[in-house]
């Protein structure tokens, strides 16, 4: 067969063709977010360096679209040590490291938001007074339609 084996995102599908299978809720059809994994002088002095590497490999991965694909930079061990840390210690630690907390982009905050700009989900706040954790996750496409006119 031809295509056997393949993700569907490789396939070349038009619009229409990929909304004919949408509904099929192929996993293959999902764009993917790449998490590499680098220690902590990779992470917070050689960033630049890092990312320009990342972009390479990305290159290199067979399915990947760059156009829709994304990578975030991790350090899973950086943010493991940071995590057992006071707020003040976690500071200090990083500013042995040479970094300042503020440039610092942790994954735990910066992977849900790409997760969630990739799913094109937006969060809406139903109400005044209303506290983060009665918000709403709802798709991006609703928010710019007309069917929600209490948001105006």
């Amino acid at each position: 067969n031809d295509g056997e084996g393949l993700p569907a995102r490789s396939m070349g599908l038009t619009n229409e063709e990929e909304k004919s299978i949408r509904s099929m809720g192929l996993l293959t059809l999902k764009p993917v977010i790449y998490a590499f994994n680098v220690d902590e002088v990779d992470f917070t002095m050689n960033r630049s360096e890092a990312l320009e590497q990342i972009t390479g490999y990305m290159r290199q991965i067979q399915y990947c679209d760059l156009g829709k694909d994304q990578c975030v930079l991790v350090s899973a061990k950086l943010e493991s040590e940071l995590a057992e840390l006071s707020l003040v210690e976690r500071g200090e630690y990083l500013r042995d490291l040479g970094v300042e907390f503020d440039d610092i982009e942790l994954c735990h905050c910066t992977l849900p938001l790409l997760i969630k700009d990739q799913l094109g989900l937006s969060l809406v706040y139903t109400g005044p007074g209303v506290p983060a954790e009665r918000t709403q996750t709802t798709k991006m496409h609703v928010l710019r339609s007309n069917e929600i006119s209490a948001l105006d």
